[in-house]
């Protein structure tokens, strides 16, 4: 992801990244290409999720939020996304580059008859007040993210995937999502498995793809 960032021309972007790629290094890399992130947290990054959970907890009375409702096909989902900026006292702030919001979502979904709850926390360099913009951020994220992992399922099989150890499967799923992405770049009308298909055949169409 970091190598990654070099090749791109980002400056005044906003670019949204996925947990596993919550790293100092990457924020750092993304506000000296001057653009600003949006990136979820999880439990298992320790410090800095403990305590952002714990401020947007015990601060969400008193929190500006913005709530949307969806109602589709037999689902219904209710979200809340909180923002916080007066942030000081989060100890992890400062290892952060340019941190200046915390954001938590609430979802309440009801898929076939059963109710769901997820609260998800995310840091951003952004310094807008408005919780319906950091939703409309999140929310163009996962729509992406909904039709990449279809894609990496069906086309990759990575739900089938082996690798467990250390950072195999994090470099594993960064080399698909790359892979993905150049196969969706090459452009022959024809579906993402079959460019894939005619890579691994023929030599020629692959250094094509990798010189797109």
């Amino acid at each position: 992801m970091y190598s990654y960032l070099d090749t791109l021309d980002c400056k005044g972007s906003i670019i949204t990244i996925d947990a596993i790629a919550c790293q100092q290094a990457i924020v750092e890399k993304i506000r000296d290409k001057q653009a600003h992130y949006v990136i979820a947290l999880k439990a298992n990054q320790g410090v800095l999720y403990e305590q952002v959970a714990h401020f947007m907890q015990i601060n969400k009375s008193a929190l500006a939020f913005n709530q949307q409702l969806d109602k589709a096909h037999g689902r219904g989902e209710e979200r809340r996304v909180y923002i916080a900026q007066c942030i000081d006292l989060v100890e992890e702030k400062e290892k952060w580059q340019d941190l200046h919001t915390l954001v938590m979502v609430e979802r309440k979904r009801i898929i076939a008859g059963k109710k769901q709850e997820q609260t998800l926390f995310y840091i951003s360099s952004l310094t807008d007040t408005d919780p319906a913009l950091y939703s409309r951020y999140i929310r163009g994220h996962w729509a992406i993210e909904n039709g990449l992992h279809w894609q990496l399922d069906v086309t990759f099989r990575e739900d089938e995937a082996k690798v467990r150890k250390d950072k195999g499967p994090i470099n594993l799923h960064l080399i698909r999502k790359w892979s993905l992405h150049l196969l969706k770049k090459e452009p022959s009308c024809v579906s993402v498995k079959r460019k894939r298909k005619k890579a691994n055949r023929d030599t020629n169409f692959l250094l094509a793809i990798l010189k797109t």
